[in-house]
């Protein structure tokens, strides 16, 4: 959305010195370290101190609907190890109670180890059409989670979240304390949200997009990234409410135009333009997070943690084609392959042979046609 000034990226940077090397006395127990709490030693006592310092109590969320689920453990598996221990909590955030969400659970606390505390999930107070429909649904339960009722919880727990969809994926090792502390500088700075521009190297060139809102999927902060909760600012939460009052207005019909809710941020902010000067630092475009959208990309950029559709092994399981290649895999000489299904309606890639040729044995395509 707002790129920051030379003096925020300097204060940015002065902070984030602060946090990474910050430490209190030289004994044992004294050092930050990577998590959010400080062991002081008193005497035989030990105690830990607050907050004070600006540290930042953090949580994960991992929001998962009727389109994530069935390859949500495969997603998790592809993830590099996140850390050494660190103190960060991790909450699956359901659209659906009747999601067979346990072995995501499962792999989440398998995954995660003793780097974070995986807990029981949350489940989105979503109407019947809402669960089914994208993007409403998943806006809807972004939403509640930072002004309705079923996010009253974790506000009260927690000062910053990362929203992490299962198309993101960490791009290299030991990613979590890195994100822990970003979420504790972006704290101290009072930034609301902090994500990625569009880093890719192609965009959906539908009509309909290019033609309506291409300058806003450009421009916007992707909806995977870090934000203020806990006791945010009160222009922040009417900011929200304002974002989700203008996109179903212009969206009567709750789900047949794009109204996401990133971009719907991105345009009230910018509708805002008396309040905006006020604004505008509160949201920052940072590094952490690369969303590089629909491009096939080879290489991720250089981020922790990557969005997008090459990422995200939902993707290739609707398109076992593409999950063919990345494999390493091919149909053969002079045949092509179409994302088919098997006799039980599963995903399958379906090799046939290629416009002007033929088969006499069935298996390879040698004949003109």
């Amino acid at each position: 959305m707002v790129q920051g000034t030379d003096g925020a990226a300097l204060a940015f940077g002065l902070i984030l010195g602060l946090v990474l090397n910050l430490h209190l006395g030289r004994g044992p127990g004294r050092d930050t370290g990577v998590g959010v709490k400080v062991e002081v030693d008193v005497g035989n006592n030990h105690s830990t101190l607050p907050s004070a310092l600006g540290l930042a109590r953090f949580v994960i969320v991992v929001p998962c609907s009727y389109r994530d689920v069935s390859s949500a453990v495969d997603t998790i598996q592809k993830w590099p190890p996140p850390c050494q221990p660190v103190t960060t909590t991790v909450l699956l955030y359901l659209s659906d109670a009747s999601l067979p969400s346990a072995a995501v659970v499962s792999e989440l606390r398998s995954y995660f180890g003793g780097c974070a505390t995986v807990v029981s999930p949350l489940v989105a107070q979503l109407t019947a059409k809402q669960k089914r429909s994208y993007p409403l649904g998943p806006s809807e339960m972004f939403y509640g989670l930072l002004v309705g009722e079923v996010g009253s919880g974790l506000r009260q727990q927690y000062d910053m979240m990362l929203w992490m969809e299962l198309d993101v994926r960490p791009s290299q090792p030991h990613w979590l304390p890195v994100v822990e502390r970003a979420a504790s500088v972006l704290f101290l700075l009072d930034v609301w949200q902090a994500g990625s521009l569009h880093r890719g190297t192609t965009y959906d060139a539908s009509p309909r997009r290019q033609a309506s809102n291409q300058h806003v999927s450009l421009e916007h902060i992707n909806g995977n990234g870090f934000y203020r909760v806990g006791d945010a600012a009160s222009e922040w939460t009417a900011l929200i409410h304002a974002a989700r009052r203008r996109c179903l207005a212009d969206d009567p019909t709750q789900g047949s135009r794009w109204t996401p809710f990133d971009t719907c941020l991105w345009q009230q902010l910018h509708a805002q333009h008396e309040q905006y000067p006020g604004l505008a630092h509160h949201f920052q475009h940072i590094g952490v997070v690369a969303d590089i959208g629909p491009s096939p990309m080879a290489k991720a950029p250089a981020a922790w943690l990557v969005h997008g559709k090459p990422m995200s092994a939902g993707e290739l399981y609707f398109h076992p084609c593409l999950a063919m290649e990345q494999q390493g895999g091919t149909c053969g000489k002079n045949t092509v392959c179409t994302d088919g299904t098997d006799s039980r309606g599963n995903p399958k890639a379906v090799c046939k042979c290629a416009e002007g040729f033929g088969s006499k044995d069935g298996r390879t395509c040698t004949v003109k046609l």
